[in-house]
């Protein structure tokens, strides 16, 4: 019995002694493969609009859902004399090779927007609304307290977009576009 009785003792104490070296254990715990953030776009805000993207990620790809608007400027879009704004939405595809939801990715895209364009020398308006596609790259750095930065650039194909007449002037719409931001983000997990 008193065997027993020690054989017992014996297996508890090295679980026990298991178990709290264990939690002293210096490797790190697996990162989450769920990822959970939201960010926007400073630009947009500059320019009297808006962006919001939630994300999801799974390992090494994210679902971004977004909305934006912003005043294009003149420089932007070319045509003198013209006033153009945008808002819309849409989703992308992320991918990021390196590194779990961070440095490189890759994406894919899909949007919907709709552009006002004004003749500022008779206040004469046009709406046009239509889809695009896209593909994007860019870099996301790790900032501290789970923020983070991503400037990207990409380039859009707009299935819908025609040029603009209004009161004998034309506005030019260009099928590419190309863009450029940086956004900024916070991640939950």
């Amino acid at each position: 019995m008193k065997l027993v009785a020690l054989l017992a003792t014996s297996v508890l104490a090295s679980t026990s002694l298991a178990h709290a070296e264990a939690d002293t254990d210096p490797t790190p715990a697996a990162a989450p493969r769920l990822h959970l953030d939201l960010e926007v776009d400073p630009t947009a805000y500059v320019f009297s609009g808006w962006s919001v993207h939630a994300g999801i990620g799974w390992d090494k790809f994210r679902l971004d859902l977004g909305t934006y608007a912003m005043d294009i400027p003149e420089l932007l879009h070319g045509n003198e004399g013209w006033d153009a704004s945008f808002y819309g939405g849409g989703a992308k595809l992320q991918y990021f090779p390196l590194a779990v939801q961070e440095k490189l990715f890759v994406d894919a895209s899909v949007g919907w927007s709709r552009q006002e364009t004004t003749l500022r020398e008779t206040g004469s308006s046009t709406h046009q609304s239509g889809f695009g596609l896209g593909i994007d790259a860019g870099w996301r750095f790790a900032l501290p307290y789970n923020l983070y930065a991503t400037p990207w650039a990409g380039i859009s194909y707009g299935f819908d977009s025609a040029d603009a007449m209004l009161d004998g002037k034309e506005f030019k719409m260009s099928r590419w576009t190309p863009f450029a931001a940086v956004h900024l983000g916070y991640r939950f997990r």
